[in-house]
């Protein structure tokens, strides 16, 4: 090969990888949301709006992952961010948000609140959860959740149930969404034992038997003063 020859070949070498460079500098961010995975589209039963009101009074989260790249965690206990793979909000609020979204379907609950500091409100029961892991296992290819929950009675007055709960949900594939659809699913799982202990729990059954009992009253009073 002439000087020449291999003078041009450097040129097309640099060129490429500068080329290559500029393209994964310039691939844009994809946004990523976590989904209520029991989300219903059938008409919501009537003791849905007589339901208990429920406030999410916030979701913590470790330093790491309360962060806007989406996590990945290999076998020696290495973190990696993905740096175009993002959460579209905040993790904390994406995560109280879906819960706020499963656990009104699995009550079934119309009066679901992320606002636990509006006082006015007359709240039944009120959700504390506290993330201590949540990412994917690479070499597991799962989904690992570790999150310790709070239960309370009105409005932090007194504890219900206090747990600490460990799921863990497969990843269908090696793409980000695959990720975030496994995220989803193992956030309802979370809130499947959640509903559980609150329907459990004495005077759930009163409470929506006393919102039926003031609506029929009402119903009646109304047809008397026809």
């Amino acid at each position: 090969m002439t000087t020449r020859a291999i003078w041009l070949t450097s040129i097309a070498c640099i060129a490429g990888a500068v080329l290559a460079g500029c393209s994964s500098v310039n691939e844009p961010a994809r946004l990523y949301v976590l989904d209520a995975t029991q989300r219903s589209t059938a008409v919501r039963p009537a003791s849905a709006q007589e339901a208990p009101i429920v406030a999410i009074a916030g979701v913590k989260l470790p330093e790491y992952l309360n962060q806007n790249g989406i996590v990945t965690r290999d076998s020696n206990n290495e973190i990696t961010r993905a740096d175009s793979h993002i959460w579209a909000g905040p993790l904390s609020e994406e995560i109280a948000r879906t819960i706020a979204e499963d656990i009104s379907v699995m009550l079934p609950s119309d009066r679901v609140t992320l606002n636990a500091g509006r006082r006015s409100i007359p709240v039944d029961y009120t959700i504390d959860v506290e993330i201590v892991s949540f990412e994917r296992d690479a070499a597991a290819r799962s989904v690992d959740l570790v999150a310790t929950w709070i239960v309370f009675r009105g409005d932090e007055r007194s504890m219900l149930a206090m747990r600490r709960s460990r799921f863990s949900k497969p990843v269908a594939g090696p793409d980000y969404k695959d990720t975030v659809a496994a995220m989803s699913e193992a956030l309802a799982a979370l809130c499947e034992e959640i509903t559980g202990t609150m329907n459990r729990s004495p005077g759930r059954t009163d409470r929506v038997a006393t919102g039926r009992q003031s609506r029929q009253m009402s119903g009646e009073g109304a047809t008397r003063r026809r």
